[in-house]
């Protein structure tokens, strides 16, 4: 099933994100993670892409730094407020 919007993530290095939007790229999937707090207050400026992996079951992911990749992700997540 994955992840939905709203439910909160926690990356290797124990931060929190909430999941706020969701994209797919052919057979990959993204997902538009913010930071949040203790209290699950969004924090400003703390935004990421992560791309998943695995299978519906088992589902772990992963920074997405690869500025090329990040070219053809972020203008589809963009397409949704646009």
């Amino acid at each position: 099933m994955g992840f939905l919007i709203n439910d909160i993530i926690t990356l290797e290095n124990n931060d929190n994100y909430i999941v706020v939007d969701t994209v797919q790229r052919f057979e990959d999937k993204y997902y538009y993670i913010v930071g949040v707090d203790k209290e699950n207050n969004k924090l400003k400026n703390n935004c990421r892409v992560v791309k998943v992996y695995g299978n519906s079951d088992d589902q772990y992911v992963s920074l997405v730094d690869n500025k090329d990749e990040l070219r053809y992700v972020i203008p589809l997540f963009l397409s949704h407020y646009t």
